[in-house]
């Protein structure tokens, strides 16, 4: 991702965060585990057609846990800003 940055260009990168409370609108889906980590999940995705759900498929994300996305910035730039927003960890980051 920072590749596609010119020099001291900056990116806002928002990202799910594992620490969600468990009423958040992740947990209102029947949630599939590919695996033993429970940071990746599955989410349905329902195709509909006037209105009424015909298809669901699922899409596949990762939920990042405290201090996980500024870990894989911290040699590629500078961290401006980083924090919890909405059940979303989020940061600001300048290419180096």
């Amino acid at each position: 991702m920072m590749h596609t940055l010119k020099p001291t260009g900056i990116a806002l990168i928002f990202v799910w965060a594992l620490e969600q409370p468990s009423n958040s609108s992740l947990f209102r889906h029947k949630l599939e585990y590919p695996s033993e980590n429970r940071q990746d999940v599955l989410v349905p995705w329902r195709k509909k057609e006037k209105g009424e759900s015909i298809e669901t498929s699922y899409r596949y994300y990762h939920l990042f846990a405290k201090g996980e996305l500024e870990s894989l910035f911290t040699d590629f730039g500078e961290i401006i800003e980083s924090g919890y927003d909405r059940d979303n960890w989020y940061i600001i980051v300048k290419k180096l």
